[in-house]
């Protein structure tokens, strides 16, 4: 179907998926969601004529799949697995779109929904806070908004070593200013939520900076943001 018409027939789906009885019928997960929702996402990493088109029926297939969440709360994590894999590798504009339905998927997602794609999740918002296009890192940012999100970043070493790393390196290098507030902006939250571990990862990472060429250290930094990247599996 042309973009256009098939952002028309998302238009009546969503009205369809919002009248949807609950709990969710499991051929309506199978079929709609599973076989036809989702796979249009991987349209962002098609040749250049198809990826293009998704801008134009994406806010009508984001509704489509936030609603599924909202009725099923208990879908989100696949859902959320599912697009991180499928991550935009060459258009930060489709990466910003794909943060702000991650962002609305999570919002039906408690504490332990978010723990089973922690690290998957933490690890990709890591990259994009880490962007140079500030679009991609301004919208990650927006996503510690997100009080659960924000917990789970703090819930381990590794973890909160993690975002303090990509926060640091945004705080410092980044050429827009406004990025570099908001990463300082959340610096701070999570200080304040775990004052003793915050401390003990920024010493380490403040060791690991002092270096005579700081560009060094940002390297170690974007290394270690690759491999995690890479272990992000199908």
């Amino acid at each position: 179907a042309a973009p256009h018409k098939l952002a028309e027939l998302l238009e009546i789906f969503g009205s369809i998926v919002n009248g949807f009885a609950v709990p969710i019928r499991e051929e309506h997960v199978q079929v709609f969601l599973k076989r036809c929702l989702l796979p249009l996402h991987t349209l962002s990493n098609t040749p250049s004529a198809s990826s293009n088109q998704l801008t134009t029926f994406f806010p009508q297939m984001a509704y489509c799949v936030v609603q599924f969440a909202e009725k099923d709360p208990g879908l989100s994590p696949f859902i959320v697995q599912y697009i991180l894999r499928h991550w935009p590798r060459h258009n930060s504009l489709h990466e910003v779109l794909f943060l702000g339905e991650l962002e609305e998927i999570l919002d039906h997602m408690d504490g332990n929904m978010i723990n089973m794609v922690k690290h998957d999740l933490i690890t990709r918002l890591s990259l994009c806070i880490a962007s140079s296009h500030f679009q991609v890192a301004e919208r990650a940012l927006m996503m510690w908004n997100n009080e659960l999100l924000i917990g789970q970043s703090c819930a381990d070493q590794p973890t909160m070593e993690l975002m303090l790393a990509a926060l640091e390196k945004t705080r410092r290098l980044h050429w827009n200013k406004n990025v570099q507030a908001m990463s300082l902006a959340a610096l701070t939250a999570l200080s304040q939520l775990d004052p003793i571990m915050y401390e003990r990862c920024a010493e380490k990472i403040g060791q690991q900076m002092k270096t005579e060429d700081g560009d060094v250290v940002m390297n170690v930094i974007d290394d270690d943001l690759r491999m995690r990247k890479a272990s992000i599996k199908d």
